[in-house]
């Protein structure tokens, strides 16, 4: 079923099937970063990241990929940002292998590595991703001095190197670097994704609703990826199956349109006539998904909202169904990204919401004053 050739009417029902009495809501997450990213909230989800610098988890903390912002947006309150050029840059390669610091000849500790091409620094991850310059190389064997780290790791912990240490070795874009299946494809980043945890099958049972809303702004001078940039995902599995996800993206190669990838296996472009994402501005994103009134039923819905903050319309700019998801097992708010060009800036999310029914628009009347570095 084609998403624009279902009627207004159709939408309406569905809209009036999402919003329920106040007194049956439901919020799982309620986040506008007042007071940073609150990891003891007594909310059902919380935001998952461990300690900064780490390869598992949300990347946050000050210097990582997000970190909440200085500048205020909305009723002086904070933002979540994304750095682009967080972690040092790590999601601007294009790919690598990891090594161990094995060998130590005076102040220099070094690794044997595949003889490929690479850069000619690398990449401590366990000391927090400090990066640090290859000062000498024979054959197969590469050594970096113990004291000289060529940028400070996140968080200006222990910068020192080690034994032990495992190093992140870049490829050569446009020579080696194979990530996507592209050699001049960068790193596509996947551990840059903002998970949240507390996901549970009980959150949503068979014909239960769930909500996810946030705002997101791009300034001016932020150079977007050029292919796509994950917005979110929410991953669902049906009895006996892997998990499947829905994931919706700015397709940047396609003029900042949407892209919605459903866990049917469906993926459809939203013309740059229904949306298009422009720089400078807040937006509003609401996606609500229903899910299967019973097992192996086909009557799931999706629907979604997206406009800019001052120009918003209850009618939805995507309604499907005639699927299945299955139960609902986690979720993100923003989400890795593609690129062949060096990415730089800052995105922002702010006035999260994730409950079980509708959750409409909030007033932005403050827009941010960002001046990069």
């Amino acid at each position: 079923m084609s998403f624009f050739n279902i009627r207004m009417l159709i939408a309406a029902l569905l809209f009036s099937s999402v919003v329920v009495d106040a007194a049956e809501r439901k919020i799982f997450l309620e986040e506008n970063f007042k007071d940073g990213v609150n990891e003891d909230s007594e909310e059902l989800w919380q935001w998952d990241y461990t300690s900064q610098g780490t390869s598992t988890g949300m990347m946050y903390g000050e210097g990582d990929i997000y970190e909440i912002s200085d500048e205020t947006y909305m009723s002086d309150r904070s933002s979540l940002r994304l750095n682009f050029n967080g972690r040092n840059n790590f999601c601007n390669i294009c790919g690598g292998v990891d090594y161990e610091l094995t060998t130590t000849e005076d102040e220099l500790l070094c690794f044997q590595f595949g003889n490929q091409a690479h850069q000619k620094s690398v990449y401590n991850k366990t000391a927090e991703f400090s990066t640090w310059p290859i000062v000498s190389e024979r054959g197969d064997t590469a050594c970096i001095a113990k004291t000289r780290p060529n940028m400070d790791n996140v968080g200006g912990v222990d910068i020192d190197s080690k034994l032990t240490d495992t190093v992140h070795l870049p490829n050569k874009c446009g020579v080696n670097g194979t990530v996507g299946g592209n050699i001049d494809r960068r790193s596509d980043c996947n551990r840059a994704v903002n998970y949240l945890k507390g996901v549970s099958a009980a959150d949503l049972s068979f014909g239960e609703t769930i909500s996810r809303r946030f705002y997101m702004y791009v300034p001016l001078e932020t150079e977007l990826p050029e292919v796509t940039f994950k917005l979110g995902y929410s991953y669902w599995a049906r009895e006996g199956e892997s998990l499947r996800s829905a994931t919706l993206k700015i397709s940047t190669q396609r003029g900042n349109s949407l892209e919605l990838s459903m866990p049917s296996g469906t993926t459809t472009t939203i013309g740059r006539d229904v949306f298009k994402l422009t720089k400078g501005k807040w937006f509003y994103f609401e996606e609500i998904f229903t899910r299967e009134s019973a097992l192996g039923r086909i009557d799931a819905t999706y629907t979604l909202y997206a406009s800019p903050e001052d120009q918003y319309s209850n009618e939805p700019i995507i309604v499907d169904s005639n699927f299945n998801l299955g139960e609902l097992r986690k979720m993100t708010i923003g989400g890795n990204w593609q690129h062949f060009n060096e990415v730089s800036g800052y995105v922002y999310f702010d006035n999260i919401l994730i409950s079980n029914m509708y959750a409409g628009p909030v007033n932005r009347p403050l827009m941010p004053d960002v001046v990069l570095e």
